[in-house]
């Protein structure tokens, strides 16, 4: 089965032949296919279909679970994998 969405060390897939016909939101799924740190918690992401956004990802970094991307040398080592941003250590 695809693999919609890795973040935060969750996958997201699609159990397409439970979805008959899929939802016409998930036709077209942006896949993030570059990302550059501009500072802080903030990354500029660079999406398949040309589309470009900076988001800042400090809001959703609470509670315990992600004490140690409140670092922001560690949160820096971000990685594109997947179409998405991973923002852990890979396995």
């Amino acid at each position: 089965m695809p693999i919609i969405s890795v973040f935060f060390g969750i996958v997201v897939r699609m159990f397409y032949k439970e979805h008959d016909p899929p939802a016409a939101d998930m036709a077209f799924l942006p896949l993030v296919v570059r990302a550059e740190h501009r500072g802080g918690f903030r990354i500029h992401l660079v999406f398949n279909d040309a589309m470009e956004a900076t988001v800042d990802f400090e809001r959703w970094l609470q509670g315990v679970v992600f004490e140690p991307l409140k670092e922001p040398r560690y949160f820096s080592r971000f990685f594109v994998e997947g179409g998405t941003v991973g923002l852990a250590e890979r396995c």
